[in-house]
């Protein structure tokens, strides 16, 4: 991640395009669940879900990167 430096003379980070999933998420897709159940799904699943947006933020960049060459 970019850093930059504050007016305090901290190093502060930057970040960009962030993603986080929540229980209406998951109910858009099984209404008839509980929140719990989809606070449960989310907490099994969130490593895979991680690695996925990573991977999938990543070809992204690939692919604007690619597009803004060709401007």
């Amino acid at each position: 991640m970019p850093k930059r430096q504050s007016k305090m003379g901290q190093t502060q980070r930057t970040s960009h395009a962030q993603v986080s999933w929540c229980v209406e998420d998951i109910q858009t897709m099984r209404p008839e669940w509980s929140e719990e159940q989809c606070n449960k799904f989310l907490m099994d699943n969130e490593d895979d879900i991680q690695c996925a947006m990573i991977e999938r933020g990543w070809d992204a960049i690939k692919d604007l990167l690619r597009w803004e060459e060709t401007k």
